[in-house]
């Protein structure tokens, strides 16, 4: 059962019984949102009206995270209406509600207080609390609190301090999901937690992060996100491309998503090289929604409501022999939101639903599919860039 169906319900019981945390250290007054409270809410509550009302409503209780956290794990405030059988009584009280928090959680990675692991473990040590799913959430808060994965710096030292995992320092080169990444223009790189972290991304538009990659390489996939997604300004983007290793060929062409002036609102911009014209497909939840040629090559051709403060997927990719659609910039961002499609070569603009977008040749060419040396994700006024994940998918070898 998901969160956001409960968020005015919760927020009601937690003055309730949040008030009595006081005593014993889970409550803090706090004058506005707990910002790690507030990220969890837009990370669950989609409609911006309800977002924002259940945000004041939360700032104006004092609720911090913590306390949040605490109160859904012992079932204080009840979110999920589970049915009284076997099963629910297996995975315990809020299973749904714990399922999110945690994915949240192992998502972001916010620092947490060691009080709050103190106090759960106090809590799952009484036989009749223990449940599958709290014991699993326990484990995910003990990550964030005492044995968070260490930070490794360029050399492949882990950082410690009294047995808490900290952030690397700032390095040029770090190898990060077995890819060696470095930095370019004035961005520096470090390990932070599950992430790294691409800093120093000004106004050049030419800082970012080169990932290189292996010789067979045909396609990556890059999950990052912006932390500073809701208050970038109008102009801020970020942007991928890719370099073939065909000493031939550069760069395969670019993908852009731009900031504009409207909240969390993007336009989409991007060249596949030496395509004579374009083909954009849109898909949601991985099935394909329509597809268009575009008219002109290098002007905005979509417009997308997206949070890239949580995860979007980025990659590019190269033909793959007779199934080929040629080149590939591909965007995936966090969840099905409107999307006008612009730049149509026939008909007016047009909005649908979707959570992906890929840009392609329309005429790509045949032969043995390219490989990839590197891929870039660069941006301009980000101030920084978080990388979860790092994918490669080779070419299969040739059979003997």
């Amino acid at each position: 059962m998901k969160i956001k169906r409960y968020a005015s319900l919760l927020s009601l019981l937690l003055v309730l019984g949040l008030t009595a945390f006081g005593s014993s250290g889970h409550a803090e007054s706090a004058a506005t949102l707990d910002p790690r409270l507030g990220d969890f809410l837009e990370f669950v509550i989609k409609d911006p009206a309800v977002l924002e009302r259940e945000k004041k409503d939360y700032a104006s209780r004092g609720v911090t995270f913590e306390p949040f956290i605490y109160a859904v794990y012992t079932g204080a405030v009840k979110i999920d209406n589970a049915p009284d059988n076997e099963e629910a009584r297996r995975v315990g009280p809020n299973a749904g509600a714990l399922a999110q928090l945690g994915q949240y959680l192992e998502e972001q990675r916010p620092e947490l207080s060691a009080k709050l692991l103190d106090q759960m473990a106090a809590f799952y040590s009484v036989k009749s609390n223990q449940t599958f799913m709290r014991g699993m959430f326990l484990e995910s808060v003990r990550g964030l609190t005492t044995a968070a994965p260490p930070a490794v710096d360029d050399k492949g030292t882990a950082a410690t301090t009294g047995g808490r995992a900290e952030t690397a320092k700032p390095s040029a080169t770090i190898r990060f999901n077995g890819l060696d990444n470095e930095a370019i223009g004035a961005a520096s790189l470090a390990r932070r937690g599950a992430f790294l972290s691409v800093t120093g991304i000004g106004s050049s538009g030419s800082d970012g992060v080169r990932i290189h990659l292996p010789g067979a390489a045909t396609q990556v996939r890059v999950r990052a996100q912006v932390p500073s997604g809701p208050t970038l300004a109008a102009g801020a983007y970020f942007e991928i491309t890719s370099r073939s290793s065909d000493p031939g060929l550069d760069s395969l062409g670019f993908l852009r998503i731009t900031r504009i002036s409207d909240a969390d609102i993007y336009e989409v911009t991007g060249v596949v090289a030496n395509a004579t014209s374009h083909v954009l497909a849109v898909f949601n939840k991985g099935r394909e929604v329509r597809r268009d040629v575009l008219r002109t090559a290098g002007t905005p051709f979509a417009r997308v409501r997206a949070s890239i403060k949580f995860e979007s997927s980025l990659n590019d990719a190269v033909g793959r022999g007779s199934s080929s659609e040629g080149a590939l910039l591909r965007w995936n961002w966090s969840s099905p939101s409107p999307m006008k499609i612009m730049n149509r070569a026939t008909g007016a603009d047009t909005t649908v639903v979707a959570d992906e977008l890929r840009l392609l040749d329309a005429n790509p060419r045949g032969g043995a599919p390219t490989t990839l040396s590197e891929f870039i994700v660069r941006g301009r006024d980000l101030g920084e860039i978080r990388i979860r994940a790092e994918e490669v998918i080779e070419s299969p070898k040739k059979s003997k």
